[in-house]
């Protein structure tokens, strides 16, 4: 059986992003479009990219586990505080972490600079053997291990947009941090051991305020910086003036021509 599988960003938190007619906005890395009907169940596949024992094991390790702690994003409160981020919130947002950066097209395809394996396998072995190498190799090198895992709230206007590679790099001061959005309101965030004591109070990690379009705007910008640099995927939003800001800063960056229309 062939699957339309979700190549890096799963539907868990896809479907987060969408409007009340369950559709997105979403804008094509390598096409260079935005798109105004983009649905979680179809953005980001590929028929016959993993295989079914493949897509089993992404379930029941990694979208199974990061699901359970989505509910616990949700059950978070700012204002008034309520609930509050555990280990296991922490170990499960770091691994659900290690699964992206190994789902990425552009680090599964380092496994073709083997030519036995090339010779040997199909693409959607290359595919899985690409996955899997990766995400041990991800695990094994850690590198959120330094980071403290905490939440950020957005209680402005302006939601978060979406980068189907999850992770970007933000500057918190002088310190680079990692934020992982998982709704329009919120995100995880994954803030360097040497600021960690900003949100560590009497052995609690607290989550973060932002109520600053500014820095919001700034978040967004990052997070399509992000994907435009890997140069495939998408960026979602279910607010297209925030996705197109967010693309337009982003292109500025990097010299990028202008956003398309489809």
């Amino acid at each position: 059986m062939t699957i339309n599988s979700h190549i890096q960003m799963p539907i868990c938190v896809l479907q987060r992003f969408e409007d009340k007619d369950h559709r997105f906005f979403y804008y094509d890395v390598k096409k260079g479009i935005i798109g105004s009907n983009g649905h979680p169940s179809s953005i980001n596949t590929e028929k016959g990219f993993y295989s079914k024992e493949a897509e089993n094991y992404l379930r029941d390790n990694v979208e199974t586990p990061f699901g359970n702690v989505l509910k616990m994003v949700d059950e978070i409160g700012i204002d008034p505080p309520r609930g509050h981020i555990d280990s296991v919130f922490d170990y499960t947002a770091k691994w659900f972490g290690y699964a992206l950066v190994s789902r990425n097209p552009k680090h599964i395809d380092r496994i073709k600079e083997y030519p036995f394996l090339v010779d040997n396998l199909t693409e959607q072995q290359l595919h899985e053997m690409g996955m899997l190498v990766g995400f041990a190799a991800e695990i094994e090198r850690d590198f959120l291990s330094k980071y403290v895992t905490t939440l950020a709230f957005n209680t402005t206007d302006i939601p978060f947009v979406l980068p189907t590679c999850g992770l970007y790099f933000i500057m918190l001061g002088s310190v680079e941090n990692l934020v992982l959005p998982v709704s329009p309101d919120r995100a995880i965030v994954f803030i360097a051991e040497e600021q960690s004591t900003s949100i560590i109070h009497d052995g609690i990690v607290h989550p973060i305020r932002l109520d600053n379009v500014n820095n919001i705007e700034i978040f967004n910008r990052q997070a399509a910086y992000s994907q435009l640099v890997y140069g495939n995927g998408y960026v979602v939003s279910a607010n297209r003036e925030a996705l197109e800001t967010a693309l337009q800063e982003s292109k500025k960056m990097i010299g990028f021509p202008g956003v398309g229309e489809q």
